[in-house]
């Protein structure tokens, strides 16, 4: 009687993702001969756990594939994290700002301890602290500007990479697949 050797040798990888992209990080690795053997939810993130056979046909060409993939999923979180950067930097530093103009105008009129100079320090003050309750209450308006702008640029890119990347995925499914 013959014996059938069944064994198999699998490589191991993991991935962690947030909660949002999990179906979307393992559909693109199944595409490339992984199975998807567990996932782990954290409270922020997930880890999945992957498996492939070591010996899969077409294995070089599949790994060049996934490096381009991952380096077009990596290109995507750049570009969305780039949504809100600037507005971020640009909004805290017009607050800060805002705030130190209000507290400077505050200051002024707090400080009239001599009557002769107390009548423009308090004017001055009274405009400072106009000036900067005006910049504070238009950060907020300023940071959705910028940030629809930037939504505006960067979703038309966005969507170019996840077609390109959704072409390497029918690629590598093809290689994968192929006996």
């Amino acid at each position: 009687m013959e014996q059938q050797n069944n064994y198999c040798n699998y490589e191991y990888m993991t991935k962690t993702t947030d909660g949002r992209s999990v179906s979307e990080i393992a559909n693109r690795y199944t595409s490339l001969g992984w199975e998807l053997e567990r996932q782990e939810r954290g409270l922020l993130y997930t880890t999945l756990t992957f498996k492939r056979d070591r010996t899969i046909k077409n294995r070089e060409q599949l790994n060049r594939l996934q490096a381009r993939i991952e380096d077009g999923i990596n290109s995507i979180s750049y570009m969305e994290e780039s949504k809100t950067k600037f507005a971020t930097i640009f909004s805290l530093a017009m607050g800060i700002i805002a705030a130190l103009i209000f507290g400077g105008g505050l200051s002024l009129i707090m400080l009239n301890a001599d009557p002769i100079t107390a009548s423009w320090q308090v004017i001055v003050g009274f405009v400072l602290g106009i000036i900067g309750g005006a910049a504070a209450a238009i950060v907020y308006p300023l940071y959705t500007k910028i940030i629809k702008r930037k939504i505006r640029k960067t979703n038309p890119l966005i969507e170019k990479k996840k077609d390109e990347i959704s072409e390497l995925c029918g690629q590598a499914h093809n290689l994968s697949c192929a006996s």
